[in-house]
């Protein structure tokens, strides 16, 4: 699965090159990288979502090598902070994707805005507000996509799993017949 998402941040990246600036508005362009990341993110959760956002950063900042650190270190806290909403929202809820679009975004770019200040606030702001909206408008199409690709159900069904039965599916044939004679004495 992370490999799943990893090839659609490669995707996303290739995309954000070719289509982003031709469908900019009043100099808001949408972040495909991050709404990928965002979506992934929450479906995959934990450590790999941290992963993907290094992935992210890395691609991010092989687009736009003028900050390098600054987008890895944004993108990476923000895959961080998507596979840290995995266990604290309903993942198939309609309106998650969105949030969790809106919010990774938000929170990845006032990461870079901090590591790498811009000396006209206004322009930034009204750009990165439409960044966000952008993304959180795409994050439904990119969500159901990963579902329809099923990113997230193994961890789901994994993690669902009562604990006595993931215990008996590792146990070796061995052990099981050691433990049916000993409880039958």
């Amino acid at each position: 699965q992370v490999i799943i998402v990893a090839a659609l941040l490669l995707l996303a990246a290739m995309l954000h090159g070719r289509a982003a600036h031709d469908i900019a508005l009043h100099g808001a362009e949408p972040d495909f990288l991050l709404v990928t990341l965002a979506c992934g993110g929450t479906l995959i959760g934990g450590a790999r979502a941290t992963i993907l956002g290094f992935w992210a950063g890395l691609l991010t900042a092989a687009l736009i090598p003028a900050t390098f650190g600054s987008y890895l270190a944004s993108r990476t806290v923000a895959g961080a902070f998507a596979g840290w909403l995995q266990g604290r929202v309903i993942r198939d809820s309609v309106i998650v994707p969105p949030l969790a679009a809106f919010s990774t975004t938000l929170l990845a770019e006032l990461i870079y805005a901090l590591m790498a200040p811009t000396h006209n606030l206004a322009v930034w702001a009204a750009a990165r507000g439409g960044e966000i909206i952008y993304n959180t408008l795409l994050a439904l199409p990119v969500y159901w996509l990963m579902r329809w690709l099923r990113i997230g159900r193994l961890a789901a069904a994994v993690s669902a799993a009562p604990i006595s039965a993931t215990m008996r599916l590792r146990e070796p044939k061995a052990f099981t017949a050691w433990r049916s004679t000993r409880s039958q004495a």
